[in-house]
């Protein structure tokens, strides 16, 4: 019987783990590569010049295996096509020492960037991850045949798949036998997946999406990349793990079940930089992040909690007890307090009841 379905998501990587010498090193040699040569036109010779450095630090290894590790960072989205330029956070990502910080710069380069069918040769931008990010997100969990019914689709005809839709394609995969031929290349993407995309989680069998918590004005005032937003939540984990080996709301100081990732400056009036930068960001109860981002506290530049007069009188006793600790104080995070202060609370904020 003819094979359907053989045109699939094809990644394979010469380096796998990414806080390796060869992996790190690799890509420093082609970032340097870039940086020193003018790639702005492909060039047969740059490219046999590039492959001669690669080899030269890992001999053990021919030109074919050279190829596929120049490559492997034009699919996983550290490199742009045609070598011509790579991503904004390449160079963050090979200074970062930090293993955690190093995998979550690793998940917003695929995120942003990703492109398995990309090579030196054969420029592509098609968003793979991205697809399969978001058919996460509207179907809610995934197993390995879902996963495999995923790396058949063309990524270009839609932007994700819904419930319905992924199981149809599932059943389509098993009547084919389609995941006993490509049971290697599933449990590939599965470990990216499980290993490397922060804010995927998985057990034996299988893979979910932390959906992340806004605050009540993003809810409404416009859609969000909630990918980035889980990456955001992450960072401010990340930073309460740091300064206080668990993750405590930065205000109480309490271990709350769940926190939310608040802006500072809201989301809606941020520039593209400010959006997901962590220091724009709070970790708050869902009281505490009421009151914040609906205007009703503030933080002084000593982290002292300053409260709408009309505020009740109970409440102020309360929060008159708390502060942001000033470990949380950093010039950036001051400079978005002073942005609150000034355009987002309201001294004179009255109840709407």
């Amino acid at each position: 019987m003819a094979q359907i379905y053989e045109k699939y998501w094809q990644l394979t990587l010469e380096y796998s783990d990414y806080t390796s010498y060869d992996f790190n090193t690799c890509l420093q040699i082609i970032v340097d590569f870039i940086d020193k040569n003018d790639t702005s036109i492909y060039s047969k010779e740059l490219y046999k010049n590039l492959q001669e450095k690669v080899f030269s630090f890992n001999p053990k290894r021919d030109y074919a295996s050279v190829r596929k590790s120049i490559n492997q960072f034009l699919k996983l989205g550290f490199v742009n096509n045609f070598l011509q330029s790579y991503h904004h956070k390449t160079k963050e990502f090979l200074s970062q020492k930090d293993s955690k910080i190093k995998k979550r710069i690793y998940s917003e380069i695929m995120y942003d960037n990703a492109s398995f069918s990309r090579s030196v040769k054969n420029p592509c931008n098609n968003k793979e991850i991205n697809f399969l990010i978001k058919t996460l997100e509207h179907c809610g969990r995934i197993n390995k045949t879902n996963l495999l019914a995923i790396m058949i689709q063309d990524v270009t005809k839609k932007s994700y798949l819904t419930y319905n839709e992924l199981q149809e394609e599932t059943q389509k995969i098993l009547q084919q036998g389609f995941q006993d031929r490509k049971y290697n290349q599933v449990n590939y993407l599965w470990d990216i997946c499980k290993n490397i995309l922060v804010g995927i989680y998985s057990d034996s069998e299988y893979l979910t999406l932390e959906k992340p918590e806004l605050s009540e004005s993003e809810k409404t005032i416009k859609v969000r990349d909630s990918y980035k937003q889980t990456l955001y939540k992450y960072d401010l984990y990340n930073e309460s793990l740091s300064l206080n080996d668990e993750i405590l709301c930065f205000v109480e100081a309490f271990k709350f079940p769940s926190l939310i990732a608040s802006h500072i400056k809201p989301f809606i009036k941020c520039e593209a930089h400010e959006c997901f930068d962590s220091n724009n960001g709070l970790l708050l109860s869902k009281n505490m992040d009421y009151l914040f981002d609906n205007g009703w506290i503030s933080f002084d530049n000593d982290g002292n909690i300053i409260c709408a007069t009309n505020l009740d009188s109970r409440l102020k006793k309360y929060l008159g007890q708390r502060k942001l600790d000033k470990k949380y104080l950093n010039p950036q995070r001051l400079r978005y307090l002073q942005y609150h202060r000034t355009n987002v609370f309201d001294i004179n904020k009255h109840y709407k009841f």
